[in-house]
């Protein structure tokens, strides 16, 4: 019997790439030694040397989880995800749905995997396969911009004018791709 193809297979190319042979960013060696407990993406010593260097943590937002595969590897590095994650629980009045009582408790390990599913599941949808878990990525504006955010807002304009709507489908994932190589060219 003869496999059969994924669907989005013809639309994977070389323009998607995880770095997989990519080291970690040196400032973990310096890191090493430092308990992480506790400590959420942002305050991570490593992530903090490389934020003080330019760098700034990949959006975390589902929608925007394929970036590291596309963004150029000279503007990207990423780190061992040691960070703790929270969430927030909310009770509310069931007839007036005001607040009753919240708080946050740290992720249980099932739930950090249900998100990492989850958003494999997004970027299969989009044609990217083979991400590593683990990886706290921090990628560099391309030229032109200020931040990453800036960027993101560059390209949600060129998307509105394109018609493609801004979620992890190949279209997105490809238009990202492709004002990425054309100003990093």
């Amino acid at each position: 019997m003869v496999a059969q193809a994924r669907p989005y297979a013809a639309k994977m190319d070389t323009g998607y790439a995880w770095g997989i042979d990519q080291p970690p960013d040196p400032a973990v060696a310096r890191a090493a030694d430092t308990d992480a407990d506790g400590l959420t993406p942002e305050q991570l010593p490593e992530v903090r040397e490389l934020t003080a260097r330019g760098w700034q943590l990949a959006p975390d937002a589902p929608m925007l989880v394929f970036l590291p595969a596309v963004w150029p590897p000279q503007l990207r590095t990423w780190v061992p995800d040691r960070a703790s994650r929270y969430e927030t629980w909310t009770e509310l009045d069931p007839k007036t749905y005001e607040v009753l009582r919240e708080r946050t408790v740290r992720s249980s390990w099932e739930s950090r995997n249900e998100v990492e599913n989850d958003n494999d599941a997004l970027l299969a949808d989009a044609g990217i396969t083979g991400r590593p878990r683990g990886r706290l990525w921090l990628l560099k504006p391309p030229p032109g911009f200020t931040s990453v955010d800036d960027f993101l807002a560059e390209l949600g304009r060129r998307a509105d004018t394109a018609g493609i709507d801004g979620a992890c489908s190949p279209e997105y994932v490809r238009l990202t791709r492709n004002v990425l190589r054309e100003m990093t060219a």
